[in-house]
């Protein structure tokens, strides 16, 4: 019993220190999450910047809604598709080439594409700010500060310098996104909301928007689509802040048309989890989720800062082993697989573990040949044991007639 207690002993030791350091590896709880475009993940669901409500809304409509982070054959399944994309590049021209694919292949289908334009957390330290006091809201006012520089680093550091050129004289080139146009202003902050989406709000509780980065509507796109219209769905001080390329369904011209449309908003300032706070938001992004086809299936397509991946098969190529990658498992794997291996070196060693003994004075010399015989019998053959045995024997023929030898010529040496 003592020995089975010291050697547990280190085992818990390695337990506890295993165990804080891989709890010390997690965030506090108080930590603001700020991953973008997410409806589940290690921090989307609660991110300020995440869509997961965005996401229960529509299922309240009562759409089924999943999540998907490539641009495959499986998006065929789905008749309208929700991208919140993690930086402020275009599309590339293969994703811009497999969605409109995608628009083709069926009938009214619904593309929403919300720019890369709102940081949750900003406004959430300035929140923060304006009902603390003392200490508290010191740290608040420290971490609003470096909530608006990753803000404003993210805004223009993330464009790429094919797009920078595009803001040069504030006239953006034709010859980029066939979507759209992307212009970076000074900040604009203003409740002066117009279009269909405001109809149902009333004119008194009419929510601010802020942007400084204006999707806008390319008219080479509608040349090139003569079945497609364009329509402002929401406007800020008069400029576009969401407009939608659509198609009429129905027998048009003895053609059929698909009735399929895009939808493109400035950024998710009314769709993000922290902006569907206020109850103005939450009814202008009811009006937007009328515009989607009713009990359709919702996919969310989930991207980051590289861009979407467009793949031609289902099959995901990736490592099967990098789950262990993600997060928290990242932190717990190593820690649990350190402590798997010293277990197993304290309680399954190679050779057994050693046992203390109580000593048997009682024993005689025939069990130590009995312990011999078995011990032969495991690791020779029967000849080879007989011939051991033997040589035993023969051995102790031989030395009682040494020992007779020396006590005969002692004896005469003692007569001598």
């Amino acid at each position: 019993m003592t020995r089975l207690r010291s050697s547990c002993l280190p085992v818990c030791v390695i337990a506890i220190v295993s165990l804080t350091a891989t709890i010390g590896c997690f965030e506090q709880r108080d930590t603001v999450h700020t991953e973008y475009g997410k409806i589940r993940g290690e921090s989307g669901g609660t991110s300020v910047n995440g869509v997961s409500v965005l996401a229960d809304m529509l299922r309240e409509r009562g759409h089924a809604v999943t999540r998907y982070g490539r641009l495959s054959p499986k998006i065929e399944r789905y008749e309208t598709l929700v991208w919140f994309p993690a930086n402020k590049d275009c599309p590339s021209d293969e994703a811009v080439d497999r969605l409109e694919q995608w628009l083709d292949n069926g009938y009214r289908r619904t593309l929403i594409y919300v720019g890369y334009d709102f940081a949750g957390e900003v406004d959430y330290y300035r929140q923060l700010v304006d009902v603390t006091e003392g200490e508290q809201q010191e740290r608040a006012l420290r971490a609003l500060a470096e909530a608006q520089l990753r803000e404003d680093a993210r805004l223009y550091d993330d464009v790429s310098d094919d797009w920078r050129v595009m803001f040069v004289g504030g006239k953006p080139s034709d010859d980029r996104c066939r979507w759209f146009n992307l212009e970076i202003d000074q900040r604009e902050t203003s409740n002066r909301l117009a279009g269909p989406l405001t109809e149902t709000l009333p004119s008194k509780s009419r929510p601010v928007m802020q942007t400084r980065a204006w999707l806008k509507y390319r008219q080479t796109y509608l040349d090139s689509h003569p079945g497609r219209k364009l329509e402002n769905l929401l406007t800020v001080d008069q400029r576009p802040f969401a407009f939608r390329y659509y198609e009429e369904s129905g027998d048009a011209d003895n053609f059929w048309v698909s009735g399929n449309q895009l939808i493109f908003v400035n950024n998710a300032r009314f769709l993000a989890n922290y902006g569907l706070i206020e109850a103005s938001n939450r009814q202008l992004a009811e009006n937007l989720i009328e515009y989607v086809e009713p009990h359709s299936d919702v996919l969310f397509l989930e991207s980051d800062e590289n861009g979407i991946e467009v793949s031609d098969s289902d099959y995901d190529a990736h490592n099967s082993w990098s789950w262990i990658t993600q997060k928290p498992l990242c932190y717990m794997v190593p820690h649990f697989l350190i402590w798997g291996v010293l277990f197993c070196f304290a309680f399954y060693p190679i050779f057994g573990r050693p046992r203390r003994t109580t000593n048997d004075r009682n024993r005689s010399f025939g069990d130590h040949i009995a312990a011999i015989g078995r011990l032969s019998g495991r690791h020779l053959s029967t000849r080879a044991a007989r011939a051991k045995v033997h040589d035993y024997l023969k051995a102790n023929e031989a030395v009682p007639k040494k020992q007779h030898k020396v006590s005969k010529s002692s004896g005469e040496n003692v007569s001598q």
